[in-house]
């Protein structure tokens, strides 16, 4: 399966056949989530990737995502198309402050050590459950 990027069109067959193999896949991760997570609250539940990354192509923000991995490589490829599609007036937003970067930036690193402290705790559980 070719990347997003290279897509002919971003509402055609490829994007219809990766949205099954998508759903496949979170189907998988959703049941990893809730395996991994037996003693959270329903409302910290709500907060699955599995969840985030379904809403994530109903609303749009796949493309988003699919842009940036991209490096904006192609000023007219499916992504740009697809944004553009959802909103007509996205030359026309304002940009970022400075602040709200820095705020963004605060706590995406933030998530970064958080992320790699729980990667670690499930690798040293691999090593601990490895047969001998």
């Amino acid at each position: 399966m070719r990347q997003p990027i290279y897509w002919q069109k971003p509402d055609g067959l490829e994007f219809d056949r990766y949205r099954t193999y998508l759903e496949y896949f979170l189907d998988e991760l959703e049941q990893e989530e809730l395996e991994r997570n037996k003693d959270k609250s329903n409302l910290e539940l709500q907060e699955k990737l599995s969840n985030f990354m379904r809403c994530s192509v109903t609303d749009g923000k796949f493309w988003f995502h699919e842009l940036v991995y991209e490096c904006f490589t192609v000023a007219d490829g499916s992504p740009w198309k697809a944004i553009c599609k959802i909103h007509s007036d996205f030359e026309e937003l304002a940009p970022i402050s400075e602040q709200e970067l820095d705020n963004f930036v605060n706590k995406k690193m933030k998530q970064l050590v958080a992320y790699q402290e729980e990667w670690n705790a499930i690798m040293a559980r691999i090593d601990r459950e490895k047969p001998d």
